[in-house]
């Protein structure tokens, strides 16, 4: 009887040595991240330096959205424009957008990043599919669907329209014409 429960721990220890692990994500890390977890990651201008105190408190001003059914935030510290971040997901990858859309000024944001050994990673250059263009371009996130809406503004006129969509598929970002 033991012998048989030696063979198969031994063949259980040997099954776990050349399986791979299923649940790793690539670059290393385990676990399936929330769009909080990244929240809390995000290495970008407005957050850079507040601390998890004031990202916390920032997801309690009024007009703030944890939508973590959805992979969708949008937050503000203090009086900054509101800045949203979005989880497209595909076969176990992940890939986080983060967007500074304001209408009303010149302080725009558009970014992509990948998790990397602990560490969020700019992809914006590798990801997008046309050149990554902040000066008069907003990028709006998602809070539902897979499709970033992209608009023209006109800082000047202080108007804005639909330039082109974003639409992720297939583990990318594809550019379409606007609806």
């Amino acid at each position: 009887m033991f012998s048989k429960l030696a063979a198969w721990a031994l063949v259980l220890v040997a099954l776990t040595a050349i399986v791979p692990d299923l649940s790793a994500a690539p670059g290393g890390d385990a676990k399936r991240h929330s769009v909080l977890d990244y929240f809390y990651l995000l290495p970008n201008v407005d957050l850079d330096n507040a601390s998890t105190k004031e990202r916390s408190s920032s997801l309690k001003y009024p007009g703030a959205v944890v939508d973590v059914a959805h992979d969708y935030i949008r937050a503000n510290l203090d009086s900054s424009p509101p800045q949203q971040v979005a989880v497209f997901r595909y076969r176990g990858t992940e890939l986080v957008a983060v967007s500074i859309p304001d209408y009303g000024g010149d302080y725009k944001l558009f970014q992509l990043f990948r998790l990397r050994n602990g560490k969020l990673v700019d992809v914006t250059k590798k990801e997008l599919p046309v050149p990554a263009r902040l000066n008069n371009y907003l990028y709006e996130l998602p809070r539902y669907g897979t499709t970033i809406r992209v608009f023209k503004f006109d800082l000047d006129k202080q108007t804005h329209h639909r330039a082109f969509d974003l639409a992720w598929s297939g583990g990318k970002f594809h550019k379409v014409a606007a609806r």
